[in-house]
């Protein structure tokens, strides 16, 4: 794995259970899937082919993933409130943020290399967005208001951050310096996990209940439901016993695909029916 490899996050839309997935965009293009209840990460070829574990020490519920700019892999541990590091070759670099965290999910990068951490108290239902400084420096909290049980976060091209609120079936977005600008999306959502953007600013929401992701665009427009064509692939070295559905959009040939999880080790391919997506936006933090 080149450190030069421009790498593309791909944010697992989630429909059951949440856990990650992450791709590179690179001409041979990996899928790095964390495997909560076995507490591994998987890494696999463009192809589908099993290369193995990537990751095995360190995990405690593994569930967000997120790569910096020189390919290091971020994982938030919902049972261990941490977030783990390791290097591209999958060296356990330890622990890169400790404080702050309850049930961390999703992660993002900004531009500056700042990782970003969705938390909740699950007792209390508290919730915010924890900022740590690219050598793991507690920054504090980014947002605060406006969260429900945050799952998903992703940045658009401008910087500013949305987050998939399960609580309350909304998307929020914050200023890159954390102005809570109140809702993004309203509609058609109903039990948001997490959330991915397009290359044309288009904002991708997974539904849990209903096993479906909505389109929105840049503007928060509700562009419906996306459904598509299937094709089975099945994939060794998955653990999905009590995780029976998940998206997962990615680039494949110059079109995206969404990789839907059906049972142990089965992924289910649905292509754009439509005219293709301009891929997802890389994370340049």
């Amino acid at each position: 794995m080149s450190l030069k490899t421009r790498l593309l996050q791909v944010t697992l839309v989630v429909l059951s259970f949440a856990f990650g997935i992450q791709a590179q965009e690179a001409e041979a293009q990996n899928l790095f899937v964390a495997n909560r209840f076995d507490n591994t990460i998987r890494e696999f070829s463009a192809s589908g082919v099993d290369l193995g574990y990537f990751a095995t020490t360190g995990l405690n519920g593994p569930t967000g993933l997120a790569f910096d700019k020189k390919g290091n892999l971020y994982v938030s541990n919902i049972l261990g409130n941490t977030v783990r590091k390791f290097s591209p070759t999958g060296e356990d670099l330890g622990d890169f943020a400790t404080t702050g965290l309850s049930d961390p999910r999703g992660i993002a990068f900004d531009k500056g290399g700042n990782l970003y951490v969705a938390n909740t108290i699950e007792e209390s239902g508290a919730s915010w967005i924890r900022k740590f400084s690219p050598d793991g420096e507690d920054l504090g909290n980014f947002a605060t208001t406006g969260l429900n049980v945050p799952r998903g976060i992703a940045f658009d091209k401008k910087g500013n951050l949305y987050a998939a609120n399960l609580g309350d079936n909304t998307i929020r977005v914050f200023s890159w310096s954390g102005e809570d600008l109140g809702y993004f999306a309203t509609t058609g959502i109903v039990g948001p996990a997490l959330i991915a953007f397009d290359r044309r600013g288009n904002l991708y929401v997974t539904n849990m209940p209903i096993n479906a992701i909505r389109e929105f665009s840049r503007d928060g427009v509700d562009l419906g439901l996306r459904h598509h064509r299937v094709e089975r692939t099945r994939w060794p070295g998955l653990r999905q016993e009590e995780e029976p559905l998940r998206f997962q959009p990615r680039r494949q040939h110059g079109s995206s695909v969404l990789s839907e999880r059906r049972g142990p080790g089965l992924l289910r391919n649905y292509r754009d029916e439509r005219p293709p997506w301009l891929g997802l936006q890389p994370q340049t933090g």
